[in-house]
């Protein structure tokens, strides 16, 4: 009776509901348009940024998300990746932490995949807190249990980075100038003195600086995001150049240029090695 029924239907021309079709990037910038805050639009560019490893766009559609919607537990994932990316361990955490007491199932989280042993038990340790107060305790209670288990399994195919060092790949020299951390660097074929600060969320540039190079045309136009933001082509420090590099305009900044570490993500995971006065890329 079931054959014959699926075959009245086959005939009838009926097929399964297709899956809906994801939005492109030029339909969700129309959709913010019209509504700023529309939080799927913001969701979808963040996807799209991170697919083409562009982490600072990524996260300024993240933020905006979070902003209106703080338990959006897919976008609380993808920050925690960015920011693991980012070695803000603790920021991570939190939104892993977040994610999970607001009903994510860790085992379907793509950030706890990266931990390393030694932040498993740090998350841990935050979920124990968190659950007194979680309205999903049987959620955080699956996600303690399974952590738990995973760092006993002696099987478990976390890579823990804290026991297996990468090679170095760059090495980039520094220098101190009023504590600072200094190189120096050519962006849009200007030589100038760059900041670098473990800290800082985003990169900027002075606007003493970015008026500078705008008034002499050393900034095409198509590295000019808006009037407060730019994406330079390039930016060669050392033997090393990142490209597509975000920066923003900051009227209060001191340095003529600040980056963080995340800059050099294209490149690999950048430390500070101080005793030796160098960035490490690995």
């Amino acid at each position: 009776m079931l054959l014959v029924a699926a075959c009245v239907l086959c005939v009838a021309g009926w097929s399964a509901p297709k899956a809906p079709k994801l939005k492109t990037e030029k339909e969700c910038l129309k959709i913010l348009k019209q509504n700023p805050t529309d939080r799927s639009a913001h969701a979808r560019l963040a996807q799209i940024a991170w697919q083409c490893a562009d982490t600072a766009e990524a996260m300024k559609h993240l933020d905006a998300v979070l902003k209106v919607e703080k338990r959006d537990t897919l976008c609380l994932d993808l920050r925690a990746r960015i920011y693991l990316q980012r070695q803000q361990w603790s920021n991570a955490l939190a939104d892993i932490t977040s994610a999970v007491c607001n009903g994510m199932k860790v085992d379907g989280m793509e950030s706890v995949k990266s931990l390393t042993v030694t932040q498993r038990n740090q998350l841990v340790a935050r979920l124990e807190l968190a659950e007194r107060n979680s309205e999903q305790k049987q959620t955080v209670r699956a996600a303690l249990e399974l952590l738990t288990a995973s760092m006993r399994d002696s099987s478990a195919t976390i890579a823990d980075t804290d026991s297996v060092e990468l090679p170095v790949k760059y090495r980039i020299p520094y220098r101190k100038a009023f504590d600072e951390i200094q190189v120096d660097a050519v962006v849009a074929g200007l030589t100038i003195h760059v900041t670098i600060d473990e800290k800082e969320e985003k990169c900027k540039i002075s606007a003493i600086e970015a008026d500078f190079m705008q008034k002499n045309d050393y900034i095409h136009r198509d590295e000019i995001v808006d009037k407060n933001t730019f994406r330079f082509r390039s930016i060669e420090i050392g033997d090393i150049s990142i490209a597509d590099l975000e920066v923003e305009r900051d009227a209060h900044l001191k340095s003529s240029m600040v980056i963080n570490l995340s800059a050099f993500t294209k490149l690999g995971t950048a430390t500070l090695n101080p005793e030796e006065m160098v960035i490490e890329i690995r």
